[in-house]
């Protein structure tokens, strides 16, 4: 039982993904095709930051997800987070990457000790929507 649940997870995070994918290539074309068009001195957003902006959330995420340190829905908005913040500005989204490394290596360490004197003590510490929203949203 808990192997399906796992799977329909991880379906929906590629799902999710994808469809992240491709509003954002569609968001990225009517840009440029309706307010700001396709000439070089009017961009304010080259075609490489907003693929990079797209790209790098999804991997973050998905290895973020693959370690338990997000649930899916908190998965699903990191992305949408991650992707703000990289469109701004590269070091928004390395300050967020680095909380995120740091605080999921203090919540794993010493797992053993923290389940013993904590009373609803989870494993793996994963973060969800609301907590990806409170940190993260901070940068906002």
């Amino acid at each position: 039982m808990a192997n399906i649940a796992k799977q329909a997870a991880n379906g929906f995070l590629s799902l999710g993904s994808l469809v992240f994918v491709i509003t954002s290539l569609f968001l990225f074309i009517g840009k440029n095709l309706f307010i700001s068009g396709w000439t070089a001195d009017q961009a304010n957003i080259t075609p490489l930051r907003w693929v990079s902006a797209t790209v790098v959330p999804v991997i973050v995420v998905s290895w973020g997800h693959g370690r338990k340190s997000l649930s899916t829905s908190g998965a699903l908005l990191a992305l949408i987070v991650g992707f703000c913040l990289t469109l701004a500005h590269y070091s928004f989204f390395l300050c967020l990457l680095a909380f995120f490394i740091t605080s999921s290596k203090a919540t794993k360490y010493k797992q053993e000790m923290k389940a013993q004197v904590e009373e609803d003590f989870k494993e793996g510490g994963q973060r969800n929507w609301l907590q990806v929203l409170c940190n993260g949203g901070m940068a906002f």
